[in-house]
């Protein structure tokens, strides 16, 4: 289980391609997988990406993946705080990097964009939405 999160949801994914093509495909080799869960490292090494067992928030580990050299990092850790606590700790080794991050919380939205994340999804009221419009 990922640090206080759900089964099988990732701390962390920094995607290294460099930041002169970012607009390219990600595949799954672009990749490092930072998580706390063996279960889900396994997955994702079966995909093709590289990764390191760990807490994503440590500054430690965010400096062994070069997190300053990232073209964008995407944080979906299962729980609000948790996510958030590792957009602070990123935003904070690298101020100008891209970063996505998934809330479940409608409150907790505003205070990841305080935190530092570019973008905030809610997959919850995504999902909410495309119920009420049945497109689901």
């Amino acid at each position: 289980q990922a640090r206080g999160g759900e089964a099988g949801a990732i701390d962390l994914a920094v995607h290294c391609r460099p930041r002169s093509s970012p607009r390219a495909a990600t595949r799954p080799t672009d990749l490092v997988i930072i998580d706390c869960s063996s279960e889900a490292c396994a997955a994702a090494e079966a995909l093709g990406a590289a990764v390191i067992r760990g807490d994503a928030s440590s500054d430690r580990i965010l400096k062994a993946v070069h997190i300053h050299d990232a073209a964008r990092l995407i944080v979906s850790a299962g729980r609000d705080d948790t996510g958030i606590l590792i957009v602070l700790s990123a935003r904070k080794l690298a101020p100008t990097l891209p970063i996505a991050a998934t809330v479940r919380n409608h409150d907790n939205e505003d205070i990841a964009q305080a935190a530092g994340a570019n973008v905030v999804v809610n997959p919850v009221a995504v999902t909410g939405a495309m119920l009420a419009e049945g497109g689901a």
